[in-house]
């Protein structure tokens, strides 16, 4: 028994229903190909940092894990720090894995200055011309204290 004209179309036309299913996944295109892997908190001077204060001023070091594009340039990615427990600072990014390994690279944010308030470190990172390559990570500085305006002293009496 040979299939017909219109059993050929359908088995064709539900391999493509199934592969178009299937496509986003295998291609990563999920949204969570971006992973961070650890932070590091430094001074101005380049020293670790235990505990950031209200008004502190710090460079933050995060990297990342891309597990979809060992290829990318770094250079070529947009990376902007986002509304957080954090103002000012510029960014920098340097790739830290081997040609061929999986993507792992640093954003380094210098000169951010603490709130007070949170303990929040969000970014964006994504490629130019490619919106749904763009991903909003966000991280816990547990380093940062909490500003409590109860914890300060009263003026002394006159």
């Amino acid at each position: 028994m040979k299939p017909n004209l219109s059993q050929k179309l359908l088995s064709l036309l539900l391999l493509l229903a199934m592969l178009t299913a299937a496509l986003p996944a295998a291609l990563g295109a999920d949204g969570t190909n971006l992973y961070i892997t650890g932070y590091t908190l430094t001074n101005a001077a380049g020293s670790s940092v235990g505990a950031i204060n209200k008004g502190d001023t710090v460079n933050i070091t995060v990297s990342i894990k891309d597990t979809s594009s060992p290829s990318t340039d770094v250079g070529t990615l947009d990376v902007t720090k986002l509304e957080d427990s954090f103002t000012g600072g510029s960014a920098s990014v340097a790739r830290t894995s081997e040609e061929g390994k999986p993507l792992v690279y640093a954003v380094t944010l210098t000169g951010l200055q603490y709130k007070g308030s949170g303990q929040s470190l969000r970014l964006q990172v994504g490629l130019p011309g490619s919106p749904d390559s763009y991903q909003t990570l966000e991280l816990t500085i547990t380093e940062a204290v909490v500003f409590d305006p109860s914890q300060i002293p009263p003026p002394p009496t006159p």
